[in-house]
């Protein structure tokens, strides 16, 4: 899928090699230019990625290692290894990286840093990106992740999202991963690397390269030709090409042209060798450090192995090759984490669970995480105890909204349970969390556990629940139907009421997801009733009515449900936004647009600051969709892009299909076709690969306004055909809904324009007694239009002029709706115009043009312009202009302008747009520029002064 032009910051580094086109391939001194050239850039302040990949053993740690070394001494450098077992944990290599922050941070990022915290990603990346905003070139910043593939998501979203925006600060950020891991990595960082960054691939050992080895490590160096022999044995691999070497020396053999090359595939029986030639201590020392999957102090491994002189067993170890060198830091690491695995793996089964259980004591009060995941290992069958402490450990961060990590708790204590009601309620808790969490790249391979519960009403349900976040609606909806037949068969257990409630939710929350809102009331109905008091089965089915009912026609009726709420919100608690959100979805359904706004704007403000996520991703697109009805199309455009760069940095996909639709419409509009029909092109290929109705049905409504743009009604015809096919969604309740969607006029007019007048005015007939049973005067009022121009096309301007009357019927509740949708208004006076030049009266139509064509050029709606001006033309009289100021600002641009009106400070607005201040800075600049002034303040001026023609680029404050 074509991705369309980035966003803001995401859209300002083009040009570097991509990930998909592969690597760098180049020696290390070349290698080491390479990383020296990105250093020197990053020190310009011009931000610098580079994603080393290497299979296991190429060296890829030390390379890194040497990075470090050599810019340590002037600069700051924050290091991070991540941890295989520790992949799924919240915050763990960012824990890592903060720790070396030389100065103070927000108390949410030193909770992080002291592995106190399960933050929301968006949270947490705006905070780092502030963090990261106040490098200074003098004091330029090394950031280096090694082995990235094993990074926990929550690590890698926020620094994904911070990166990105830190593209004009002093930073080089440095990933290292294993090249097999590559397709692994998040489809987020791969894309990110494709964006800003440079793949930097290593290459194996040379023949030079091993003599050059061989000469370091004081062994005999091998002749030429034996060197490429042995490199080409080795597959490269220095961690190979070294231990041949070291079994060479041991054995006292000579390289030749008969003598065999040790097997690389001997190499942990080699580890283990070492291990076995050490003394005692020093072999207790390595096997106590393999049980640690991050290197920690020396004095803490000692203990963990019982070793009482743990400085003699380090020196005996490095020697060996079976640890590095122990720095000043005190840290113990393995020499490479293939060493590490060797020895682990050699380890008895009485030995591994006696280390683990000695280093979950030592951790016990450093690091209460590691030692329960050192519990967890130690774990030998079923254990009712530990299981009780996992899942504790899952209720907190559920509790603070970290979905993965409570998913990956729950896992672990699922597996401790022994059979019976509590390895159940696990279960589902687990399976309730992960489709919570809307991860389907986290969910675990559940199947056997599944499985077991196969012929059970719990059984069906979780099966059902997996494929709903797996996307498979059908089957989800199905497997729902099973359970409620199997959750009244006898002998359904202990809290039947509970799982009735939660299959019923299941089935409504499906159905209306699959359009079929009548359905979805029955069953969220039904979740109510049987939903036990305290219990949380049925918690979202009073908003799934809701919603329900407004997709049924009961639009008013939903309202009034949510009447109780606060009026005006500025910074609402958490547990309102569910409720603000459908509010403002009503609103806007309902033609409230000043009170969606309101609640919208709200939502995205606070779920952008303390999450979640989806909700600020979900409220971004309504918001967008609302601004693009009130005619704020700059704001429309900056919300929906902004939204989905956060988005794909943070790997939200299921928004994306409204948010590329919602960002498409503004720019139809104005004409920008190229730009719109890539966000339409991914709107379109992202709603088929989700697949619910309501992506789908702004997925095809975003088309054919594209298509009516381009002047193709046969095109508009093309886009509609999803939503008036009764077999794909034509049949789904609120697709006609013309609060939801409005599309019946586009439909109508392609029909006429294309020959189909009968169908054309049936489709009308049809959509206005939908509007008028819903009382929504515009839509009325658009129907209306849209019969005056197809009165007006074929030659009738009396009977266009009658259909105009009627819409002057709707004045008293017309009107203040008119005066908020600009677009709307502006194509109601441009038929009035064309109406009065047809018969006759040109002055009055011209006057009745020019302020159409007024507030088209105030739009930006260049087509429609067009349009207006040809009618002028006919009029015959000369077009009246007002003066305008002669800007072309981008919507960034105006946005930023914006808020530097109402007062905002550059990091103010940085936090409103989730970009850097550098960004914002460069954006004011390049404004200054276009505008020909120098300061806030002459800016403030002469935003005031602009006519409306350059209201485009500069609205005024709503």
């Amino acid at each position: 899928m074509p991705v369309p032009a980035q966003p803001i910051a995401m859209r300002e580094a083009a040009g570097r090699p991509a990930i998909g086109s592969g690597p760098a391939l180049v020696g290390r001194d070349e290698q080491r230019v390479r990383l020296d050239e990105a250093w020197s850039a990053a020190q310009e302040g011009r931000g610098a990625l580079v994603l080393v990949d290497a299979p296991a053993g190429f060296g890829k740690t030390v390379l890194l290692a040497d990075l470090v070394g050599r810019v340590a001494p002037g600069a700051t450098a924050l290091c991070a290894t991540a941890a295989d077992d520790e992949s799924d944990t919240g915050y763990g290599v960012l824990a890592q990286l903060l720790r070396g922050w030389p100065g103070p941070m927000p108390a949410e990022l030193a909770a992080i840093a002291a592995g106190r915290s399960d933050a929301d990603p968006l949270t947490t990346g705006r905070l780092l990106l502030t963090l990261l905003d106040e490098v200074r070139p003098e004091a330029a910043l090394l950031i280096v992740v090694d082995d990235v593939h094993n990074a926990d998501a929550a690590s890698l979203r926020a620094l994904v999202f911070a990166v990105r925006r830190s593209q004009r600060s002093p930073i080089l950020t440095v990933l290292a991963t294993r090249t097999e891991a590559l397709a692994a990595l998040p489809v987020s960082l791969q894309r990110l690397v494709t964006d800003v960054g440079v793949r930097l691939g290593l290459t194996g050992f040379a023949a030079d390269e091993v003599r050059a080895l061989a000469g370091v490590l004081g062994l005999e160096v091998p002749a030429p030709r034996q060197a490429r022999r042995l490199a080409q044995h080795a597959g490269g691999s220095p961690l190979f090409v070294r231990a041949i070497l070291e079994e060479l020396d041991r054995t006292g053999a000579r390289l030749g042209p008969e003598v065999p090359i040790p097997v690389p595939g001997e190499f942990a029986r080699l580890v283990i060798e070492h291990v076995e030639a050490c003394s005692a201590p020093a072999a207790a020392l390595v096997r106590a450090a393999s049980v640690l999957s991050a290197p920690r102090r020396l004095d803490l491994v000692g203990r963990i192995g019982g070793v009482e002189d743990p400085l003699a067993a380090a020196d005996e170890a490095v020697s060996a090759g079976l640890v590095g060198p122990v720095g000043a830091d005190q840290l113990l690491r393995p020499a490479h984490p293939l060493t590490r695995q060797a020895v682990y793996d050699a380890l008895g089964a009485r030995e591994r669970v006696a280390l683990h259980l000695s280093a979950a004591e030592e951790l016990r009060p450093l690091d209460p995480d590691a030692a329960l995941r050192h519990r967890i290992a130690a774990a030998v069958g079923p254990d009712a105890r530990l299981a009780d402490t996992v899942e504790e450990r899952a209720d907190r961060a559920a509790a603070a909204g970290d979905q993965r990590s409570a998913a990956v708790w729950l896992r672990a204590a699922t597996s401790l349970s022994p059979p019976g009601p509590d390895a159940d309620l696990r279960l589902l808790t687990l399976v309730e969390t992960l489709v919570a969490g809307a991860d389907a790249a986290a969910a675990p391979d559940l199947s056997a556990e599944v499985d077991r519960r196969r012929d059970t009403a719990l059984g069906a349900y979780l099966d059902a629940r997996l494929r709903t976040l797996a996307g498979d609606l059908p089957a989800a909806r199905r497997l729902a139907s099973v359970a409620w037949e199997h959750s009244g068969a006898p002998g359904a257990g202990d809290g039947v009421e509970d799982l009735k409630a939660r299959i019923a939710a299941e089935l409504a929350r499906t159905e209306l997801t699959m359009g079929r809102a009548r359905d979805a009331i029955a069953w969220a109905q039904r979740a109510i009733e049987f939903t036990p008091e305290g219990s949380a089965a049925a918690a979202d089915s009073p908003g799934t009515m809701l919603i329900a009912r407004a997709l049924t026609g009961e639009i008013r009726a939903a309202l009034e449900a949510v009447a109780g709420l606060p009026v005006d919100v500025v910074d609402p608690p958490g547990v309102l936004l569910d409720a603000l959100v459908a509010r403002g979805l009503l609103s806007a359904w309902s033609g409230r647009l000043a009170r969606a706004r309101s609640d919208l704007e709200a939502v995205v403000r606070v779920s952008r600051r303390d999450g979640p996520t989806p909700v600020a991703l979900g409220a971004s697109a309504y918001l967008s969709d609302v601004l693009y009805r009130l005619g704020q199309w700059d704001s429309a455009i900056t919300v929906a892009e902004t939204a989905v760069s956060v988005a794909l940095d943070l790997d939200h996909r299921r928004v994306l299909p409204m948010l590329y639709a919602a960002a498409a419409n503004p720019l139809s509009a104005r004409g920008e076709l190229t730009r719109a029909g890539e966000y339409v092109e991914a709107a379109d290929s992202t709603a088929a690969e989700i697949g619910d109705y309501q992506t789908r049905l702004w997925a095809a409504v975003a088309a054919a306004r594209l298509q009516d743009a381009h002047g193709s009604p046969g095109g508009v015809l093309h886009a509609l055909r999803v939503l008036v096919d009764p077999e794909q969604i034509g049949d789904c309740d609120g697709v006609r809904e013309p609060g939801i969607q409005s599309w019946r006029c586009l439909h109508a007019a392609a029909l006429q324009a294309t020959g189909d007048v009968d169908q054309a005015l049936e489709v009308l007939a049809d959509a206005e007694v939908v509007a008028g049973e819903r009382r929504l005067v515009v839509e009325l009022a658009e129907i209306w239009r849209t019969r005056a121009e197809f009165a007006v096309a074929g030659l009738h301007p009396e009977r266009a002029a009658e259909h105009l009357a009627r819409i002057d019927d709707l004045a008293p509740d017309l009107d203040p709706e008119l005066a908020v949708r600009p677009l709307e208004r502006a194509r109601l006076g441009l038929v009035r115009g064309q109406v009065l030049r047809r018969l006759g009266r040109r002055r009055d139509a011209a006057v009745l043009l020019e302020d159409a064509r007024e507030t088209f050029a105030s739009l930006g709606a260049s087509l429609w312009v067009a349009r207006t001006d040809e009618e002028l033309r006919r009029c015959g009289q000369r077009r009246r202009t007002r003066g305008s100021v002669a800007v072309q600002l981008t919507p960034t641009e105006v946005t930023v302008a914006r808020l530097v009106r109402e007062g905002m400070s550059n990091r103010e607005i940085a936090t409103q747009l989730l970009v850097a201040t550098k960004t914002v800075e460069y954006h004011l600049s390049n404004i200054y520029a276009k505008v020909g002034v120098r300061s806030r303040s002459q800016l403030i001026a002469r935003y005031a002064e602009v006519a409306p023609d350059a209201a485009r680029q500069m609205p005024p404050t709503s």
